[in-house]
């Protein structure tokens, strides 16, 4: 039986980051839609339950699916926009931990983003990139 499930599968793409994205969306769009439906939410339940069949679809065509180079560059285009969003995240956090510390903005010319300290008063800013230099209040 193994070997057969084995041969079938030879040549096809598989399970990969972005499959597994789809799936946990798919079980959060389930278990919204088992909400609205114990709270008489017909139509919504209908439109949640339809989504999430569509996306378990989807991730069967992608793990099934022959045409390797094209699912490989979707995952690859996944994983870039998904170490983008938690970078961007990462940066929040900082900014968010050393808001009372610092104060950050922008160059004028390059919008390179700058770090400041605060209660300096009015302070005179050279940007390191294009050497543009601007005063900030701080």
């Amino acid at each position: 039986m193994w070997d057969r499930l084995r041969r079938f599968m030879a040549g096809r793409y598989g399970y990969d980051h972005l499959s597994r994205m789809l799936n946990i969306v798919c079980l959060a769009c389930i278990l919204v839609a088992m909400i609205f439906r114990m709270f008489g939410g017909k139509y919504v339940y209908a439109v949640l339950y339809s989504a999430a069949l569509l996306l378990l679809v989807l991730v069967l065509y992608r793990a099934l699916s022959r045409n390797r180079t094209k699912r490989l560059a979707e995952n690859q285009k996944y994983l870039k926009f998904q170490n983008a969003f938690f970078t961007k995240l990462k940066q929040w956090k900082v900014k968010w931990k050393n808001r009372k510390i610092y104060k950050y903005c922008k160059c004028p010319s390059c919008r390179l983003p700058l770090r400041v300290p605060r209660g300096k008063g009015e302070i005179k800013i050279k940007c390191p990139r294009c050497s543009a230099e601007f005063n900030m209040r701080s």
